[in-house]
């Protein structure tokens, strides 16, 4: 079940109990970890992003996905500067969540895949 109410955390993971907004009316199982909840970032958005996209094929291919990632990710670095008024770390830490999707997601497609590219 979703996060009816803010859709921010996605389906609880299994074993570590309800929505950690408290929207399902229970208290969130606490002993999820930090580790756990990025890692459940990341999954989701892996999970949406095989919704969204065509398998990646080849290598080289997921090389190119994860470099566009990077690229983006870098872009916000060189964007940031608390002095000027620029904290680009909520985009930074989007694209950081992007990037480490697709990077499982090339081991998915076309590392691990049983047939070879």
């Amino acid at each position: 079940m979703d996060c009816c109410a803010c859709d921010k955390f996605g389906p609880p993971v299994e074993g570590y109990g309800n929505c950690p907004c408290g929207c399902h009316g229970k208290p969130y199982e606490r002993s999820m970890s930090k580790q756990m909840r990025l890692a459940h970032e990341v999954a989701k958005e892996l999970t949406r992003a095989q919704s969204l996209f065509p398998a990646i094929n080849t290598p080289h291919e997921g090389l190119a996905v994860v470099w566009e990632e990077f690229e983006e990710f870098k872009d916000e670095v060189f964007a940031f500067n608390v002095a000027k008024g620029r904290d680009t770390r909520p985009k930074m830490r989007t694209e950081l969540i992007q990037l480490a999707s697709m990077a499982l997601r090339t081991i998915y497609d076309c590392i691990d895949a049983p047939e070879q590219k």
